[in-house]
């Protein structure tokens, strides 16, 4: 069958825009992924042409030459109409209905089919946040013509407008171009654009014109898609700390940065200081400030100048326990380095460096390290495990494992009583819980004792232009685990460590199930992660439930998976409404992206079963995930997917993959799964795998760039005799 073709005449909002206009999108450049490839968007509108100048330039003849029986035309024009200029000014009753009628009838003369749209809405509210109608008469002479010439109407005015005042005047700056200074390496001066939508407010006028396609009942909306699966949703303000416009400098209090000297009680009477007289910024100068572990406070900012290096100190005995979390449940561990609990207006700022001296702490693996580094590692002291297969830095460290497990059996909440498990419980290099309003900008944090960045149970959290590293080697080496937070923005950040780098967490089974507070409202974009179990992890810990999250622009390289999400039965929880763009990634030894309800370790060591258990409190919900533009050059599995069979992972969209790997697409227990446009370059077998599969739409499958057709697919189970064909 000839594909039905759909050309978009129109103004800037429908137009396609290049990258170095990202993320400014029309909604002509998202209509085509509502279709089947039956359809073919041929998209010609353009920036600031009114329906006089388009036709003047020419353009409108270049869609006549092309145009066909059966073809279809949108129309939309009326942002530039109204302006002043001659050569696009249009009257609504006069010229502006007289240019759109030749639209109409060059489209009648080829044989296609015109519909007409109203220009959409920009975002005007007034001072009481009432909403402001920006087209005067222009939408209602649309409406008058199309039922003057009999020609179907989308009256995208009206569908915009109800959709703007629904968002309110602040919800709704999450469709438009509005960037600080400096956000986007397009726009270093920000923009506060009203007019121009950016990729999501794009997706979501394209999806009000599929809505008003579908209410027109032409023909050409039996080829429309399923909606997309992700709900639109609004990134809340993330708040920045208010810090006191008051200096003081760690020198004034006795610091001396030589490496050697101990600062600990420096910090402590400068922070002090900073909190007696209300907050203020405390400067750290150049130099080594060697110093035990520090509690931050209220309104407090610690800025480290270039060349300041915060060593924290490798003495066990300087780390006093307390009741903190680790790993999704209630747990004593040692103070960290930076500790704050319950304060509100932190930030951490400058271009030092803070280490954990984590190497003091850390056990590690004979196989992760060369047959030399294990000989040295050994001749600095510590001791091995019987197997021989396990450095730990003390004995105490290595019997520490039993101690703790048997106090928690037996509900032992006295901290003192794990005293004896001290160099065990290392603590993570940054631990901020039930804290609100914190930044952290610019700093290293590195050489953590386990993670290195844990916010916990915490709000309005910002973290930006920081690297994160730790030893590729390190046990529990973390980059960030944002646990339980909510309003967190990550962004421009460089993470190179020896577990997850980017993780959302929610705690962990029954308890985390218990304290019920979700990982939400999270946004991450332009990060970079060269070394990690996992670039972007969610889980395993999401008891919780992790929801509302946007991950965006990211680069991993060589990280054992790429996109991760893991759970496993009895962890419970909901991760939903997820939603991943323009990720790339090179030399995944691992998945490029990987859900995995089988996490390893747990029930079945990482492979799926098929085996159908009760659904309980405790069967993880994994639904309502999209993931468009992903490429990847070298990985084992483009995509994997191990759902538990008595709770599929429901309703994913993958859109505009490319990848090179050993295998293709492998699924066991997925439902209302849409693959559409795969470019997929594999070694060995086919292309996708399904197993156990329902309601699957694959939509524009390539090999190589060639369309692939059924030969390419490989069906099992009998759930999967719910496949659509390849279209």
């Amino acid at each position: 069958m000839k594909p039905i073709r759909l050309f978009i005449a129109g103004d800037s909002t429908a137009a396609f825009y290049p990258q170095e206009r990202s993320p400014m999108a029309g909604w002509g450049q998202m209509i085509g992924r509502y279709f089947t490839s039956s359809v073919n968007v041929v998209n010609e509108a353009r920036n600031g042409r009114s329906s006089k100048s388009f036709i003047d330039e020419g353009h409108l003849n270049r869609i006549v030459d092309a145009m066909a029986e059966g073809d279809y035309l949108l129309i939309q024009f009326g942002h530039n109409d109204q302006k002043l200029e001659k050569e696009r000014r249009t009257e609504p009753f006069g010229s502006y209905q007289m240019y759109l009628k030749m639209y109409i009838d060059a489209a009648r003369d080829a044989g296609a089919i015109p519909i007409l749209l109203t220009p959409v809405q920009r975002r005007q509210f007034d001072d009481m946040g009432t909403f402001v109608p920006s087209h005067g008469e222009y939408p209602e002479a649309v409406r008058q013509l199309a039922q003057k010439e009999g020609v179907a109407c989308i009256d995208l005015c009206a569908l915009s407008g109800q959709r703007l005042v629904s968002l309110g005047s602040d919800g709704s700056k999450s469709l438009f171009v509005r960037l600080r200074p400096d956000e986007h390496p397009n726009y270093p001066n920000g923009s506060e654009d009203d007019t121009h939508f950016n990729e999501s407010g794009a997706r979501e006028i394209a999806l009000l014109v599929r809505e008003g396609l579908m209410r027109a009942g032409l023909p050409i909306s039996d080829y429309l898609t399923r909606e997309n699966p992700i709900p639109h949703w609004v990134m809340p303000e993330v708040l920045l700390p208010d810090i006191p416009d008051r200096t003081f400098r760690l020198t004034d209090f006795g610091a001396v940065g030589d490496g050697l000297t101990d600062n600990t009680g420096a910090f402590r009477r400068a922070i002090q200081a900073c909190s007696e007289a209300g907050g203020g910024k405390l400067i750290i100068p150049p130099g080594i400030w060697l110093t035990g572990p520090l509690k931050l406070a209220s309104r407090l900012e610690l800025h480290t100048e270039e060349g300041a290096v915060v060593r924290f100190s490798t003495m066990f005995d300087d780390y006093p326990l307390i009741s903190s979390s680790y790993e999704g449940i209630g747990a004593v561990r040692c103070q960290s380095p930076l500790d704050a609990e319950e304060q509100v207006h932190i930030a951490i700022t400058g271009k030092g460096v803070f280490d954990g001296g984590g190497d003091a702490w850390r056990p590690v693996k004979k196989g992760k390290m060369t047959e030399l580094q294990w000989k040295q590692l050994l001749r600095g002291g510590g001791t091995t495990d019987e197997e021989g297969d396990m450095w730990w830095p003390s004995e105490a460290a290595m019997q520490g494992s039993a101690i703790v497990d048997r106090l928690n059996r037996e509900g032992v909440k006295d901290v003192s009583a794990f005293m004896p498990a001290r160099d065990y419980l290392r603590p993570n290099l940054l631990s901020f819980r039930r804290c609100r309003n914190i930044l952290l900008d610019g700093p290293t944090f590195q050489n953590s004792p386990a993670w290195c960045l844990h916010p916990w149970a915490s709000k309005h959290v910002t973290i930006r232009n920081v690297t994160v590293r730790n030893p590729w080697y390190s046990q529990n080496g973390d980059g960030l685990d944002l646990d339980s937070c909510s309003y967190a923005v990550v962004e421009h950040c460089t993470f190179d460590v020896g577990d997850d780098a980017i993780c959302l967490k929610s705690g962990k089974d029954e308890a985390g199930r218990m304290l019920g507070l979700p990982c939400e409202y999270v946004t991450i974009k332009n990060c970079v992660v060269y070394h990690g179990h996992g670039g972007f992890t969610i889980g395993s810990e999401m008891s919780g439930g992790v929801r509302y999250v946007s991950l965006s622009d990211c680069t991993f390289i060589g990280t054992d998976i790429g996109i991760r999400f893991k759970s496993a039965r009895g962890r419970g929880g909901i991760v939903e409404n997820i939603s991943i763009s323009r990720i790339r990634m090179i030399d995944i030894p691992g998945e490029a992206i990987s859900f995995n309800l089988f996490y390893e370790g747990m029930e079945g060591s990482g492979v799926a079963q098929h085996e159908k258990k009760p659904v309980n409190e405790g069967t993880p919900i994994f639904r309502n995930i999209e993931i468009i533009d992903v490429s990847c050059t070298g990985a084992k599995t483009a995509l994997l997917i191990n759902g538990l069979p008595e709770m599929p992972l429901e309703q994913l969209y993958v859109h505009n993959v490319t990848a090179a790997a050993e295998q293709g697409v492998v699924c066991h227990h997925a439902k209302r799964l849409v693959l559409e446009q795969i470019d997929l370059r594999v070694k060995d077998g086919p292309l996708v795998i399904l197993d156990q599969c329902e309601q699957v739409e694959l939509i524009r499958l390539y090999e190589a760039g060639a369309a692939a057709d059924e030969r390419h697919v490989l069906i099992k189970g009998a759930c999967s005799a719910a496949v659509d064909a390849i279209r």
